[in-house]
């Protein structure tokens, strides 16, 4: 009988050993495990990768003359080489080497900034009758369109006008105050 005694006594030590070992776990035993057992875990944020940085197709240039009124439109243009006025002599539409050669730059940029718009403004000094004027200035302007259509603007781009004596850009009665009134005027527009 002594042996039927001995298994359950191993059995019960054995579940003994085996008890004790899944027993409660020393507590924390150092200051950082003591700070670690007492502070709640923080949630976890998801953090997104930045952005990829905008590539050339992404960034829309912003045209130089957008968002510009009339005036700084035009003075911007002036500053980039575009000629505000070309001149003609004394009873004259006819085109000067000098004034092809302005005609030349005006094509040249309004071809390279195709959303702009001109009004060309014939201009006449004070001789001569109002209705002469307002002829001769129209027949300026006209001149002038022509030529930079000739050069590949479409005229479409382009509307001419004539105010002969009518606004001046000099009012002395001067030979050079008449000069700087015998012209066509450009006058540019965003479309």
């Amino acid at each position: 009988m002594s042996r039927m005694l001995m298994v359950p006594g191993i059995v019960v030590l054995g579940l003994t050993t085996i008890l004790a070992g899944c027993g409660p776990k020393k507590g924390p035993t150092t200051p950082d495990d003591m700070e670690m057992v007492t502070k709640p875990a923080e949630p976890v944020e998801e953090v997104a990768p930045p952005p990829a940085p905008p590539t050339q197709e992404d960034v829309a240039e912003v045209p130089w003359w957008e968002n510009k009124g009339a005036v700084e439109l035009n003075e911007e243009a002036a500053r980039r080489g575009f000629h505000a006025n070309v001149f003609f002599q004394l009873d004259q539409s006819n085109l000067s080497d000098e004034a092809r050669s302005h005609l030349a730059d005006n094509a040249r940029f309004l071809k390279e900034n195709p959303n702009l718009q001109a009004t060309l403004e014939g201009h006449c000094d004070e001789r001569g009758t109002t209705e002469y004027n307002l002829a001769l200035g129209d027949r300026r302007a006209n001149t002038a369109r022509d030529y930079i259509s000739s050069l590949g603007v479409s005229s479409n781009r382009m509307r001419t006008i004539s105010y002969g004596e009518e606004r001046p850009a000099c009012t002395q009665s001067t030979e050079g105050c008449w000069a700087r009134n015998r012209r066509t005027h450009f006058v540019l527009t965003a479309s």
